[in-house]
């Protein structure tokens, strides 16, 4: 993990060494900058990270509260009320998510809800995977769109295409709403 930060302080606690950074502070790893008011690094591989927090990893950005990064893992586990990640227009606010950065793929669970353009879709847990700009959503799939309501167990929705996958367990209403399927 590559770093900078305006001030860097040194605690010594027992036999362990934890720096903390302090102000404007930025990380880089395979490819992912974090960036937040202040870090913790607890050991070379994990850190923790606070205020203003921002994961940015090609076109995703997630914004928290905290965070906590594990690098040999690759993960950055963020936390907040209400956390938002953004990929181009589209917004995904859930209340937990966990971002590989080397796979770029997130994870939540808990609730989300996906606003893009004129469609909502709303499920109990999901995989956003930033490469395809697919959202699997599972669990009680709610998706609303100008022309259709739909129910479903599980669907694949692409951000750049628009278009939905629905499985089995599946029903949808019109704008009317007549029962299609």
């Amino acid at each position: 993990v590559d770093f900078m930060a305006y001030v860097v302080k040194l605690y010594q606690m027992g036999n362990d060494s934890i720096v903390y950074f302090v102000g404007n502070f930025a990380a880089h790893h395979n490819g992912a900058v974090i960036s937040c008011d202040s870090a913790v690094r607890f050991a070379d591989t994990r850190w923790g990270f606070f205020g203003r927090v921002l994961v940015n990893q090609d076109s995703i950005y997630i914004y928290g509260d905290s965070a906590l990064y594990d690098g040999e893992g690759s993960t950055a586990e963020i936390f907040a009320p209400i956390i938002k990640v953004v990929d181009g227009d589209a917004l995904l606010y859930t209340y937990n998510f966990k971002f590989n950065t080397e796979s770029k793929v997130g994870t939540y669970n808990g609730g989300g809800v996906l606003l893009h353009d004129n469609n909502i879709i709303e499920s109990v847990r999901g995989y956003y995977d930033a490469e395809k700009h697919d959202i699997i959503c599972v669990g009680n799939v709610e998706l609303h769109g100008e022309q259709y309501d739909m129910k479903s167990d599980s669907i694949i929705y692409n951000t750049d295409s628009e278009l939905a996958q629905f499985f089995t367990n599946s029903e949808i209403w019109n704008a009317d709403g007549d029962y299609l399927s």
